[in-house]
């Protein structure tokens, strides 16, 4: 592998995981906006539904 290859497939590589990382804060202002805004849980699972957001995708491991 070249160069200009190893720095082609290093800017890919940190390309993807910054849209990642993007990716994932949008989804989860997403999650909190409709928690917010939701009537009950079925509203806000019905809402999550609709976007295609999963309520577990947020959740953080205890430590």
């Amino acid at each position: 592998m070249s160069h200009d290859e190893r720095d082609r497939d290093r800017l890919e590589r940190h390309e993807a995981e910054t849209l990642g990382a993007a990716l994932a804060a949008e989804r989860r202002r997403a999650r909190r906006a409709l928690a917010a805004r939701a009537r009950d849980a079925d509203d806000l699972a019905r809402l999550l539904d609709a976007l295609g957001l999963r309520p577990e995708e947020g959740r953080r491991e205890p430590e």
